[in-house]
């Protein structure tokens, strides 16, 4: 049977809400809010019902690692830290994030490529310092991470131990920026499914673009498993 739409409910009244994800056992929504005036924002957290707002992070009070940045020659003073991505946790004991170096007209300087945990009840534990790991990660059901960089891929624990790399590639420039590859895990946890993107030349047809096809399981060596059309991927994909 298909479910009947209910009304809207609003549960918060933030403005310059980024992003929002909810919670495993759906209770509560953990949400970015941005601060346009100074460029910093917080990860929050919202029951359902929409009581009990909360702050658990808060950008300004996480260190600034300008040589860490993607583009450490952007990072000037005016460049703010700010909360990037955040992922809960399987279980909904912490949700994992990291932070970049944004300018409040909009520009960024690139991820900081840290890692942290903070818990519901806002502890927050530096899993991987600045320049450790890679500008984007999955979380795994099973608690592990998969770090995705423009030239490599590196896997680790979600609390930041093990950390290996698990690929390396042939870095994808184009005129808008770089590429990264697409990565997810399986619901299971038990392996990642990757798309990276080969180079081409800025005169090479679309059609004759490729990406390649990688396995990585939850432990042990990346294994190969095609090739497609890299405009197949431009989406990114969802296996």
């Amino acid at each position: 049977a298909v479910p009947a739409a209910a009304p809207a409910r609003q549960l918060g009244t933030a403005a310059s809400v980024q992003r929002a994800a909810i919670a495993p056992d759906g209770r509560t929504v953990a949400f970015t809010v941005l601060d346009p005036t100074t460029g910093d924002n917080e990860l929050r957290l919202i029951h359902a019902d929409g009581a009990n707002e909360r702050t658990l992070v808060r950008a300004a009070e996480l260190p600034r690692v300008p040589e860490a940045a993607e583009l450490p020659a952007a990072a000037t003073a005016d460049t703010r830290v700010q909360i990037l991505d955040f992922q809960w946790q399987s279980d909904g004991a912490a949700l994992a994030f990291n932070t970049a170096l944004v300018n409040p007209g909009g520009f960024s300087a690139g991820s900081q490529s840290d890692l942290w945990t903070v818990t519901p009840q806002g502890q927050v534990t530096e899993r991987l310092a600045a320049g450790r790991g890679l500008p984007r990660f999955v979380v795994s059901s099973g608690g592990r991470v998969l770090l995705i960089g423009p030239q490599e891929l590196l896997r680790a624990d979600s609390d930041g131990r093990g950390l290996e790399s698990v690929l390396t590639f042939e870095r994808v420039a184009t005129v808008e920026g770089v590429v990264y590859p697409a990565a997810q895990w399986s619901a299971d946890g038990a392996f990642a499914l990757a798309a990276v993107a080969a180079p081409f030349a800025a005169a090479d047809a679309p059609e004759t673009r490729t990406a390649g096809l990688w396995r990585i399981p939850a432990a042990g060596p990346a294994v190969p498993l095609g090739e497609v059309r890299a405009d197949v991927i431009a989406g990114p994909p969802r296996w």
